[in-house]
């Protein structure tokens, strides 16, 4: 219950939660990439690299989403995201480390619709993987 990685968890989810009570979107952008790099530590410490490669792949989106906007870019990171769900994972969700569903909940949050409403269904298949 309070391993290193499950410590990684709980941080990460408290800086999502933090992430969507902010009004500003910059601010949001920040504390989901802070969220995405500890969930990169916290999935790869649970053996879980999909998840692991999703939240990277997650945290370089959305770190490059504060300085440009470009739907070019979110077309690329779905494709990322799919290219690290066909490398990484071999079924939805799994045993530990070929699931897929941290990569879809990734490239949900890719697209552009109600960015919030996305990127909390993310959030939520991410934290799906670690129970």
């Amino acid at each position: 219950m309070f391993s290193p990685a499950q410590c990684l968890g709980y941080l990460a989810f408290v800086l999502g939660v933090a992430g969507f009570l902010q009004k500003s979107d910059h601010r949001l952008k920040v504390l989901i990439a802070s969220e995405s790099l500890v969930y990169v530590l916290h999935f790869w410490l649970l053996g879980v690299p999909p998840a692991s490669a999703s939240a990277l792949i997650t945290a370089v989106r959305t770190a490059l989403s504060l300085r440009l906007r470009a739907a070019w870019l979110s077309v690329l990171f779905v494709a990322i995201h799919i290219g690290a769900g066909l490398t990484f994972a071999k079924t939805f969700s799994g045993g530990a480390g070929d699931r897929l569903l941290p990569v879809h909940g990734g490239r949900i949050s890719d697209a552009r619709v109600a960015m919030r409403l996305m990127m909390l269904l993310s959030t939520a298949a991410g934290w799906r993987t670690t129970s």
